[in-house]
């Protein structure tokens, strides 16, 4: 009798300390933390996010030939404004924003940059020159000159150098400080006058880079005042 009695005391104790068990268990699942992924963001929601966001780094670009709004003309490095007044390139641009601006074409190498033709004249020093057009008067620059002109050039394989015209904006260049074969052909001009020189390379400040062909047109030449 005793031992029915404590085997049936040990299966009560038994079953009692199983369920508390069970019990503690089911209260600690619903007790755990979201685990690590279900609390990561979406990646494919996060890059759909980014890329409504407006590009506020949009580079602003002045082109001179189409002035922007209060302005009529640009051209030789400024603008007209509307109702009177000019401002520079520089100014407008500060007012724009813009940092950048659109550089006119330079004009095409000539057909016979490669080499002087047959037709071109030539002086003692090499430099070969053919007349495009007339000047207006018989007036020739001198060395101690400082001349206005456009001067368009180029290397013998038609790469452009320089261009004065591009920019809508003759040079003022004093004689004396020039290379030999510039000074040389501005003396042989008229004033009015346009000439296309082929200077070879001996003339010019780089001899390494070979020839150079250039178009000139010679619009003023003012001598220094006399020394009394």
């Amino acid at each position: 009798m005793w031992n029915r009695l404590f085997t049936g005391l040990a299966l009560t104790l038994l079953f009692t300390l199983g369920a508390c068990e069970k019990s503690q268990k089911t209260e600690g699942a619903k007790e755990k933390p979201p685990t690590e992924a279900t609390s990561k963001v979406d990646p494919a929601s996060s890059t759909s996010t980014q890329a409504k966001v407006p590009n506020q780094s949009k580079e602003i670009v002045f082109n001179p030939l189409k002035p922007p709004a209060g302005y009529t003309k640009c051209h030789h490095n400024h603008c007209h404004v509307v109702g009177g007044g000019v401002e520079s390139y520089k100014q407008v641009m500060e007012k724009m924003g813009a940092t950048t601006i659109i550089e006119p074409p330079k004009p095409p190498a000539p057909a016979d940059v490669a080499a002087p033709p047959a037709d071109a004249k030539r002086t003692t020093s090499g430099l070969a020159y053919k007349l495009l057009t007339a000047g207006s008067s018989d007036k020739k620059p001198t060395l101690e000159s400082t001349v206005v002109a456009h001067l368009n050039s180029w290397s013998t394989d038609g790469k452009s150098l320089s261009s004065t015209s591009a920019r809508k904006r003759p040079a003022t260049i004093p004689l004396g400080r020039v290379y030999k074969g510039l000074q040389e052909a501005f003396m042989l001009m008229e004033v009015g006058s346009e000439y296309r020189f082929w200077i070879p390379a001996n003339l010019t400040p780089r001899p390494d880079r070979g020839m150079v062909v250039f178009d000139i047109q010679l619009i003023g030449s003012n001598q220094p005042p006399a020394t009394p």
